[in-house]
């Protein structure tokens, strides 16, 4: 009996080894995909800038 609660105890130790394993790698993804998020939220921004930027001078030339 004692030997089955020692199996048992090292099967869950094994398991909460690899479940740590498992979120240390989802949160490194989760990190990942937050920095590639802020990077495209970011590129987004720019080229809307550079948009609005583009309509302003070509609202300008037809004024002149």
């Amino acid at each position: 009996n004692i030997e089955t609660l020692k199996t048992t105890c090292t099967m869950l130790e094994e398991q909460v080894l690899e479940l740590e394993t498992l979120n240390d790698e989802l949160l490194e993804k989760e990190r990942q995909w937050e920095n590639w998020r802020s990077a495209l939220d970011e590129e987004k921004n720019q080229a809307e800038r550079r948009a609005r930027d583009i309509q302003r001078q070509l609202d300008n030339e037809k004024q002149n």
